[in-house]
């Protein structure tokens, strides 16, 4: 996982092809490059932490734009499409900050709050400010959390769905595994979203 040749030029079109087979889709696209979580993320260069909040990735309507953009770029149209996020731990289980993904139907809208990340990008610079969306807590959302996910598996989940007529895709958060401290090994995962075009 430390060899990012082998992940851009094997394990990224891996993924594409997997959500290929699982949706149907006519055609798929790689968006954003891959992203990987450590719970020591300090120690390795280029990943992020684990996010322990609820949230989904983004608004649709950043996500259109962003998936137009790219889908343009590799001259594609499309009417219909999904964003997918492909999602593997790197370690065995038990992780210490395992994945937890709600049933999208299970969240009214109403239960959305708009958030953002700010990156600086340097003295004097702009801002890159990237939309998400937060969840308030309420009993009528459900969570799943595959305990047993070794790093042979992989979690594939609706990220954003670009038709306003569907729910908008699947919460997510990191969580602290309940087993006492010291009997779980650290989480390090890997993420690759994946446009699915079906139209």
């Amino acid at each position: 996982w430390s060899d990012r040749e082998w992940i851009d030029a094997e394990y990224v079109p891996s993924c594409i092809e997997l959500v290929k087979q699982l949706t149907g889709a006519n055609s798929a696209l790689q968006v954003y490059s891959p992203m990987q979580r450590r719970v020591d993320y300090q120690n390795h260069r280029g990943a992020a932490p684990t996010a322990g909040f609820v949230h989904l990735d983004q608004t649709r309507d950043i996500a259109m734009a962003f998936a137009g953009h790219i889908a343009e770029a590799c001259d594609v149209k499309f009417k219909v499409a999904t964003i997918y996020n492909v999602w593997k731990s790197m370690t065995p289980a038990p992780q210490d900050y395992p994945l937890a993904v709600s049933d999208q139907h299970s969240v009214p809208v109403e239960d959305h709050v708009p958030g953002e990340t700010v990156e600086y990008l340097g003295e004097n610079a702009d801002k890159l400010v990237s939309p998400y969306v937060l969840l308030s807590p309420s009993a009528q959302q459900k969570y799943y959390y595959y305990p047993d996910m070794d790093p042979d598996e992989s979690l594939v989940f609706v990220g954003v769905d670009l038709d306003p007529a569907r729910p908008l895709g699947c919460a997510h958060s990191a969580f602290q595994h309940p087993k006492p401290q010291g009997t779980c090994v650290p989480r390090a995962s890997i993420e690759v979203r994946v446009l699915a075009i079906f139209d």
